[in-house]
């Protein structure tokens, strides 16, 4: 038997439920109007059934908030990106699951009559000024975004009807939804995400609102499943924030038994791996995997035999990263995931990061700069 998909989770909405066993921290369902209050299995999307399945995806753990008379609404399906607390920190009203018991996911649960309750959203919303999220998007599926649309921006390099077919697709069965990215940017597919970031600093940098920045890209659970720890908690994230953890997870890059001696474990669920490398980017901790060492290999040919990978694109952009000079160990994380205070992007001028971007586009045919680039990220901003 499957379940009828009705309406999305709106606060704006739906506030007055059903629970005809109250309990805290036990599972238990939440109904409105007689459908159960459910979620997707792979997406954050919160919405309403017309069964109870037995999947856990219908039970959910009330937790009340230890400081104050505000409760936590948790649910008991195990999920592979880690989400399970509803919240409601877009303007929009809807409501999605995160991680963490924080400042987005807190709720006022009022008794109005016997078995019947309001749940109000009693979190704060997300503030730009705060933090925004930069996405570089080419191919992949950004539902996951939907959940942080006041704050973040899609650079598309596919094509520009790429990402409403994504929603088409996606949110069919919803009913009065709000599924649609409020900042899309299309750009042409060249110079990998680096060009996506780079290009974000250079348009905006006179009129840089958020404090902190996070980038990342598109498909990031490949490369960190616990990465939305690190976006749900940003306030806990250190200037430069490493997000990456693995390279590729199935492929087993890096070895599954260096993540585990390197790795780090925050007291906020987000785990990361920093790593070191040579000017040419040899991986101090393993051996470097063929494919890419051979990229490399190709661009040594190009450029210079006897220079190291790092110094010659620096040279060719003109661009020194300010912390210590080339030729020391670099410290670095995977695939260009990782958070950076304002303060630490302004400290270059926007004419380095022109030259930069230029380098970039200049051999956009073969992307090799754009692998360089993706481990210096830390190299760049870190002091």
């Amino acid at each position: 038997m499957s379940n009828f998909f009705g309406q999305k989770f709106n606060i704006n909405h739906h506030k007055s439920f059903y629970i005809e066993n109250f309990q805290l921290n036990k599972p238990i369902n939440i109904l409105h109007e007689g459908y159960y209050l459910s979620y997707v299995e792979t997406h954050n999307v919160v919405n309403f059934v017309n069964i109870d399945d037995d999947s856990g995806r219908q039970k959910w753990i009330i937790e009340k908030c230890e400081s104050e008379s505000k409760y936590y609404i948790k649910g008991v399906f195990k999920r592979s990106n880690y989400t399970q607390y509803l919240g409601c920190p877009n303007r929009s009203g809807d409501v999605y699951l995160y991680t963490s018991k924080n400042k987005y996911t807190a709720w006022n649960i009022i008794k109005t009559e016997e078995n019947y309750y309001n749940i109000e959203y009693a979190g704060e919303k997300f503030n730009i000024n705060e933090v925004s999220i930069v996405v570089s998007k080419y191919m992949e599926d950004v539902q996951w975004v939907l959940a942080y649309n006041d704050i973040a921006i899609v650079y598309n390099k596919s094509s520009p009807y790429d990402i409403s077919l994504v929603w088409n697709y996606q949110c069919c069965w919803a009913e009065n939804s709000h599924h649609s990215l409020q900042n899309v940017v299309n750009l042409p597919n060249v110079g990998r995400e680096g060009n996506t970031y780079l290009s974000h600093i250079i348009t905006n940098y006179d009129n840089i609102i958020s404090e902190r920045t996070i980038f990342v890209q598109a498909s990031p659970f490949e490369h960190n499943p616990t990465i939305l720890f690190g976006i749900d908690n940003h306030e806990k994230h250190e200037e430069v924030q490493p997000l990456g953890l693995q390279y590729l997870r199935e492929k087993n890059v890096p070895p599954r038994e260096i993540v585990e001696q390197f790795k780090v474990k925050t007291d906020y669920g987000l785990e990361y791996l920093v790593l070191h490398c040579s000017d040419d980017l040899l991986t101090e901790e393993y051996s470097t995997e063929f494919p890419i060492k051979f990229l490399f290999d190709i661009q040594r040919e190009r450029y210079s035999r006897h220079r190291p990978l790092v110094e010659c694109l620096f040279n060719r952009a003109e661009f020194m990263p300010t912390k210590k000079q080339v030729g020391s160990s670099i410290r670095f994380c995977f695939c260009g995931l990782f958070s950076v205070s304002k303060n630490k992007i302004l400290k270059y001028d926007r004419d380095s990061y022109c030259r930069l971007n230029e380098v970039l586009l200049k051999d956009f045919d073969n992307s090799i700069d754009g692998y360089i680039l993706e481990k210096l990220w830390l190299h760049i901003f870190e002091d």
